[in-house]
């Protein structure tokens, strides 16, 4: 019985420090449609979709203007956002079809967020197209982790892919 109490006390202890052990990279969760203006039918030749990022850090916190920790992206970008556009897409009534032509090309320049200890937030993203370029900036009382950091990338990436989808209706004949 001395030895029961000895294990449940490690195993509380182990479950306590897993517990707290902080997240070390953003998962951002796949993209559900979000598009709800008019669907008109457009037609594209193809979409290709390059990743420019310098390097996969998506996430930042900062103090005194030194970076104190570095957060990667857990998830393909490129792909994420191939799936999010075809989604939308989907629901704008934009079809692939070989015998237009237009083709869509989306090149990711920067994803970045960062926040400082002074409690400002500052967050800036960019997916250029040849219409489209977003940025944001957001204010955020407390980001402690990468698991802080995914719902403002999740939310700001899905406001991108909806204006890139306007854009992209609005433009193509």
């Amino acid at each position: 019985m001395k030895n029961l109490g000895q294990v449940c006390f490690l195993l509380l202890v182990g479950l306590s420090i897993i517990g707290c052990a902080s997240k070390q990279s953003v998962q951002i969760k796949p993209y559900t449609s979000e598009y709800a203006k008019e669907a008109i039918p457009k037609s594209i030749k193809s979409l290709l979709i390059r990743d420019l990022r310098k390097n996969n850090v998506v996430a930042t916190i900062s103090e005194n203007g030194k970076t104190i920790h570095e957060y990667s992206l857990n998830t393909n970008l490129r792909s994420w956002l191939n799936d999010a556009l075809l989604k939308d897409f989907s629901t704008a009534n934009i079809t692939t079809n070989k015998n237009t032509n237009t083709s869509l090309q989306i090149n990711i320049i920067a994803l970045n967020a960062n926040f400082t200890m002074q409690l400002i937030f500052t967050s800036k993203g960019k997916i250029k197209t040849k219409y489209v370029k977003n940025s944001f900036k957001t204010w955020k009382i407390s980001m402690r982790d990468a698991a802080a950091f995914e719902n403002f990338l999740y939310e700001n990436l899905s406001n991108s892919v909806i204006n890139s989808v306007q854009a992209i209706v609005n433009t193509i004949e």
